[in-house]
């Protein structure tokens, strides 16, 4: 009885770790390459190349905080790309490391999601003068 206990336990600890992915903000995924993570952040940039691969870029140019990969034969599961500059998301994937430049291939929409628009600056307040 106590080794299908133990066995069960293992088994619900082992699922609870792959299906937990920890968050992190795109400054910090240089930091967990080869990691399973959710980066959550501001898309900066919207970038399409000639060969219709898109990247969602965080962080200031030329050297991105981290990128998310899109290849032209998985574009079409996405939507429109461009309309994800300036909007808050969360990738979730591996973190792999390309040209100094940590990045997720997203290959299924389930791994973009989609969070809220870019942070609407408060109303000043107004200053009475005497």
């Amino acid at each position: 009885m106590k080794k299908i206990n133990l066995r069960f336990f293992i088994i619900v600890i082992s699922s609870i770790s792959l299906f937990s992915q920890k968050k992190i903000e795109p400054v910090f995924a240089k930091n967990h390459v080869g990691d399973a993570v959710i980066v959550t952040g501001t898309v900066d940039q919207v970038y399409k190349s000639r060969t219709g691969t898109f990247f969602l870029n965080m962080g200031k140019p030329p050297f991105y905080d981290f990128t998310a990969v899109l290849f032209a034969s998985d574009t079409n599961k996405f939507g429109d790309l461009n309309s994800f500059s300036g909007e808050i998301v969360e990738i979730s994937g591996v973190i792999q490391l390309y040209k100094g430049t940590p990045q997720i291939i997203l290959r299924n929409d389930n791994q973009l999601k989609f969070i809220s628009g870019p942070p609407k600056l408060e109303k000043p307040i107004p200053s009475y003068t005497q």
